[in-house]
């Protein structure tokens, strides 16, 4: 009973403010049904009630329409162990007034209470009579009265207090421990997480700000997002990019592998020896590359020496020969100076017009495209399109007497998956020329559109347009199909939306970048972080190069896919952020090259390929004020990305990224205050991480990792919603300011901490944001996962960690928001037509665009803290399993912070609450003069469990207001951010 009343009174009042008086006053709820005698409610207050406010005691009438002629109502509340204040109310008035409501209410005017203090409401039902009839219990409604705003406030053995509230607030009813539940924590488990005393260490009846006048950091970063575009797949959601296809231009195949020298290989002057015994997949890396695949391609071999990875051999491939048990052996074309041992890497680049002939003729897919049966397929250099730099097309030798051609999968109407806008109007361009085809070509995309064309013998551009309308039970193709035989000839085919340049950004992407005012945009897609040359990275468009990607034995196109480097460079233009180049194993004169086209003149050799390819004349470093250059992802995490890491070897993931910086170093175009070179570390590793601050002399940065919840965080529980929700609010106190203590003390250990030297480390947020458990093959989507994790309280927490990074660590190097997509899982939005936004996004969001300029110091006078007991946590691993892990306590936690921004004359306050339950009021004292102007902007919802996937329930709030002061107090609803921009005068 206790716990109740105070839960209920923790809860109702902080939503007062929020919910409008008439739904309220006309909302009818039966909250419990008393039974004749005696009923207390116990609880302590911790709130601080201003105004009014009284307790509403209400019989109504008995089911069967009589009245009552006998009854009361007897109430009293008070402190505990103080003297009673109460009275009664008499029922029998209702006869007059027929079945409803019995007649009379009774309010009781209590003031202000006294926070911290037990106080007692008994409620003492005496018996009614009919006439002599059996007494018969009534329905009493016990209502709290707040600013003349009603709210149900007690839920004795009846509806549980969550949907009371939701009820009150017009939105569907969710159970109890909805989320504790969606977790599958049984009873028993709940039982043993139910410990969820918070100890409060200071609660005053404000939170005193005094802000101050010393910058604390120049110019504090915004927050940043990592851009994941997905190849083509009818499955994988929104396109960010107006390319509908998965094919556009038919261009060479690059081929591009590393891997790493096996303990129990053993090699000659002659030739590696990489076993499969030896690791990492063998030289076939599991049994991808067959034998003589990599026949006539380059190789260069890399050993460590001193701090970096040394070149000490390249040529040809003479021959390449993989037989399990018998022989894994790439031969040189000439004799090594020494033999290669373990640790050494082999780089392998071959590129060609067709796949190597030792994968078989009987594959059913070329370049992510289908054939059809009696189809034969290859690219052709001796003829193309005559625009956008295209150098081969697609040959297709066609069966005679049945359909022949190319198609793949192209649409398919459910939400999540691949999705045209219903009304918008689509065209497919593609150029076609024949030979010896006896009929027309047929294009056809699905139930949308189809056209017969009469093909010629001469390059011509063909195009059809359709209206899209959806069909969500059928998977639409797209093909290219002819049944006469002879040879056709395809080249730049690409479907896009009417009125947007093809290849670009969509205008709903990048509008929502743009409101977002990101500080780095860090691409995160295969085409550009692995397997790729940098020739191939800097084509666009229809020249863009295909690149294999071995799974299924197929070749995978660019364009649809990753996209150029150029593709990167202008979205961040577009949206006034930094670029974060991931990039992995490049050459020298790849390193090279690469500052050349991001700094050197229009009349280098890659200047000249920005300037003439791409339209870019001005080098990219006049662009942007800085260009991150990272040397790859996660080099720790095997398997998930191997071959390409270094599991438990930081010094040689250092080595690579040394060798790689040095080179780039040398450059003549290379600018110190231009580029920061990266390195990868691993929060929850200290020892990798150590590796990296110790061993990547040549990088400027270590970036490390932080998620709250899912795979790669953890859970921590509690008995119940708010006691869970509350614990994920404190994550960034309670988990991840620990694990930045680590690093912290490992980079000052390594003697690389700033210090106005030129061995200075900063300090980088490659990914955050809220964690869920990975899809599988055995699980391919966990519900519960996104529930917790795109809750309201979790996007606060995520600002929360943002903020803690700059202001209590003065982390000022990027940081990447995991990421900026559409669909579910690790995703800032529901889909490419709502485009409504997760809360975590919408957090940072209220932090880019409003808290500019230098970040000061800011002095809590006064502030609620408490201590955190140990607790225990929940981790899920890649297949959604449940594994506890014990969480260290904390004492003396902020419930509220304020964080201060200036940028010239105008100011900015960032105020957040912590609080899952409890309303705050926050005082602010300025030390300068202020107008009495100020724009409020909040972010905030009653029920901070909730989520946007299927409605826009929360967003950010703004208002005006003429009340500002240098002394200036207001409430923070709980689980909510809010900022105060005004001028100072």
């Amino acid at each position: 009973m206790s716990r109740c009343f105070t839960l209920v009174l923790t809860c109702i009042f902080s939503l007062l403010a929020l919910l409008p008086v008439a739904a309220l006053a006309q909302e009818e709820i039966v909250i419990s049904k008393l039974q004749p005698g005696k009923t207390q409610m116990r609880g302590v207050f911790v709130n601080q009630f201003e105004g009014r406010m009284a307790f509403l005691l209400r019989a109504k009438m008995r089911p069967d329409g009589k009245n009552f002629n006998e009854g009361f109502i007897k109430y009293n509340f008070r402190r505990t162990g103080q003297k009673e204040t109460g009275g009664k109310a008499d029922v029998s008035q209702a006869a007059a007034e027929g079945q409803g409501t019995a007649g009379v209410t009774r309010y009781l005017t209590l003031g202000s209470l006294e926070i911290g203090k037990e106080y007692l409401l008994d409620v003492d039902i005496r018996k009614v009579s009919d006439n002599g009839l059996k007494a018969y219990p009534y329905i009493l409604d016990v209502d709290v009265i707040f600013a003349d705003r009603v709210v149900s406030c007690a839920a004795i053995n009846g509806e549980s207090l969550i949907n009371i509230e939701r009820k009150l607030a017009g939105i569907p009813e969710m159970a109890d421990n909805a989320a504790v539940k969606k977790l599958q924590i049984s009873d028993e488990e709940r039982a043993k997480y139910s410990d969820s005393a918070f100890k409060v260490v200071k609660d005053p009846k404000e939170d005193v700000f005094e802000v101050g006048t010393e910058v604390k950091m120049k110019s504090a970063p915004g927050s940043g997002a990592n851009i994941v575009l997905d190849s083509f797949s009818h499955w994988k959601g929104n396109r960010m990019t107006n390319i509908w296809n998965r094919q556009a231009g038919f261009e060479p195949i690059v081929f591009r592998h590393m891997n790493v020298v096996g303990e129990k290989s053993v090699s000659t002057v002659d030739y590696i020896e990489h076993n499969y015994a030896g690791g990492r997949g063998g030289l076939g890396f599991w049994q991808t590359f067959p034998t003589g695949f990599w026949d006539g391609g380059d190789f260069e071999v890399y050993r460590i020496k001193g701090d970096y990875y040394e070149l000490i051999h390249k040529g040809k491939v003479k021959k390449w020969v993989v037989e399990r048990d018998k022989e894994e052996r790439l031969y040189y074309d000439s004799p090594a100076p020494e033999a290669t041992q373990e640790g050494d890497l082999y780089l392998l680049t071959m590129e060609r017009d067709n796949l190597p002939s030792c994968l078989g003729s009987d594959r059913k897919t070329f370049q992510g495209m289908g054939i059809v049966e009696g189809t034969a397929v290859e690219l052709d250099a001796a003829t193309h399109a005559p625009e956008g730099g295209s150098t081969r097309s697609l040959r297709m030798a066609l069966p005679s007497g049945k359909k022949g051609g190319i198609e793949h999968h192209f649409i398919q109407d459910k939400q999540g998956w691949t999705r045209l806008t219903p009304g918008k109007k689509y065209l497919a361009d593609i150029w076609m020329k024949q030979e010896g085809v006896a009929g027309e070509v047929t294009l056809t995309l699905g139930h949308l559109g189809s056209q017969n064309i009469p093909v010629g013998k001469e390059w011509k551009k063909y195009s059809l347009s359709f209206d899209y309308q959806p069909d969500p039970e059928k998977l639409q193709q797209l093909g290219i199909y002819s049944s006469g035989g002879g040879t056709l000839w395809v080249d730049n085919f690409v479907v896009y939306e009417e009125g947007v340049e093809p290849f670009r950004f969509l205008p709903q992407y990048q509008k929502a970048l743009q409101n977002w005012k990101p500080e780095s945009l860090r691409y995160l897609a295969q085409g550009i972080e692995f397997y790729r040359t940098l020739d191939s990275v800097l084509q666009k468009d229809f020249s863009e190069k295909s690149m294999f990607v071995g799974k299924g034995k197929q070749a995978n196109m660019g364009p649809a896919t990753a996209g150029s480097l150029f593709t990167l460079l202008d979205a961040a233009r577009q949206v006034g952020a930094n670029p974060w180049i991931n990039t992995f194993l490049l050459t020298e004169e790849e390193c090279l090259g690469l500052i050349e086209y991001l700094g050197g003149p229009a009349n280098s050799t890659y200047g000249k390929i920005r300037a003439e390819k791409h339209g870019q004349v001005e080098p990219w470093t006049k662009v942007f004020k800085k260009i991150y250059i990272e040397m790859g992802n996660e080099c720790w995490n095997s398997p998930v990305f191997d071959p390409l890491s270094f599991p438990a070897k930081p010094e040689r993931h250092a080595a690579l990224a040394n060798r790689m910086y040095r080179a780039m170093k040398k450059s003549p175009h290379y600018q110190a205050d231009k580029f920061d070179f990266i390195a990868g570390g691993h929060s929850h590793n200290p020892s990798y991480t150590n590796g990296m601050i110790k061993g990547a002399i040549e990088a400027d940065m270590l970036a490390v990792a932080n998620y709250i919840g899912g795979w790669d965080g953890f859970t921590v529980l509690g008995g119940n919603d708010a006691d869970m929700f509350q614990r994920q609010l404190l994550y960034p106190y309670q988990v991840v300011a620990p694990q930045m203590n680590e690093v912290v003390a490992a980079r000052a250990a390594q003697g690389r901490a700033p210090s106005g030297t030129d061995k200075d480390m900063g300090i980088a947020i490659y990914e955050y944001g809220s964690g869920y458990a990975l899809p599988s093959a055995d699980r391919p989507y966990i519900d519960e996962s996104e529930e917790v994790g795109k809750s309201l309280a979790l996007g606060i927490a995520t600002l929360d960690m943002h903020m803690i990074w700059l202001h209590d660590f003065g982390f000022d190097g990027p940081q990447g928001y995991f990421n900026f997509q559409t669909g579910i899982n690790w995703t800032s939005h529901t889909d490419g037509e709502t485009m409504r936004p997760f809360a975590g996004w919408q957090a940072l969001e209220l932090r880019n665009r409003y808290c500019q300029g230098d970040l000061m110091s800011v002095q809590p006078k006064e502030v609620k803290t408490i201590t955190i007991p140990d607790s225990i946590a929940m981790k899920m691993n890649w297949k959604g399993e449940k594994q506890e892990v014990k969480v260290k306590g904390r004492e003396n936690v902020p419930m509220v912070s304020c964080y201060a921004f200036q940028d010239g004359k105008k100011h900015s306050l960032l105020l957040l609450n912590r609080c899952y339950s409890d309303t705050r009021t926050a005082k602010v004292v300025l030390p300068h003069a202020a107008g009495t102007h100020v724009s409020i902007h909040r972010l905030a919802y009653h029920d901070p469990r909730v989520t946007n996937r299927d409605e826009l329930l929360y967003k950010i709030e703004s208002e005006e207001k003429s009340d500002f002061s240098n002394n200036y107090s207001l409430k923070l609803p709980p689980v909510s951010a809010t900022v105060l921009v005004y001028e100072e005068q």
